[in-house]
């Protein structure tokens, strides 16, 4: 700490254990003019960083070591780069804000694109084709039923039903389950197969 040693004017800490120092450090060294820290393994994080590209440059402490002796060792991705010359990303140093703005967008997009499927009347395409596949399942499964029967029919299927979006819940849940599968309950059903639609 710098109070111990008030009238100190030069520091030299080279090749120490030293890994990062800040202004708070330096101001408590009331006197000091020059400082040596050069040749330390030093922590580039954003403060640091930060602190000696542009507090120490303009400060009254000077570096007499000269700064390309300014090393980071660490993080690995920044190692054996000189302390000056490091450039920090915003997903660096403003982990929360970068975190924050993606899942901003992320969210904006998603209700973007849910009013556009809205829109688009996906969500009918999505259960017309999911119809449409359970027509093909049922087909199928009626396909081996005649050919265990011994039966086979030159056409695929009885009749084809064309409806508005309007009328889509009465035809899928009225219409189609009372054609293709009647009731064992019903006196008309009995003598009647059941249709392939």
């Amino acid at each position: 700490s710098g109070w111990l040693l008030p009238n100190l004017q030069i520091l030299t800490i080279q090749s120490n254990t030293l890994n990062m120092f800040g202004r708070s450090d330096l101001q408590s060294y009331e006197r000091l003019q020059n400082l040596q820290a050069g040749q330390n393994k030093f922590v580039c994080s954003c403060e640091f960083v930060a602190f000696f590209q542009s507090d120490i440059k303009g400060g009254d402490v000077q570096l007499t070591d000269g700064e390309e002796s300014y090393i980071c060792d660490s993080p690995l991705y920044l190692q054996e780069e000189p302390v000056g010359q490091v450039h920090l990303s915003v997903a660096d140093c403003h982990h929360v804000l970068f975190v924050s703005v993606c899942c901003g967008v992320v969210l904006f997009v998603a209700i973007l694109l849910g009013i556009l499927l809205w829109r688009l009347h996906v969500l009918w395409y999505i259960q017309m084709t999911w119809a449409w596949l359970k027509a093909k399942r049922n087909l199928r499964r009626r396909q081996r039923c005649r050919e265990r029967e011994g039966l086979e029919s030159l056409l695929s299927f009885d009749a084809f039903v064309s409806y508005s979006e309007q009328d889509a819940c009465w035809v899928e849940n009225f219409l189609v389950p009372e054609l293709e599968e009647p009731r064992d309950n019903d006196e008309e059903s009995v003598n009647h197969r059941p249709l392939t639609l």
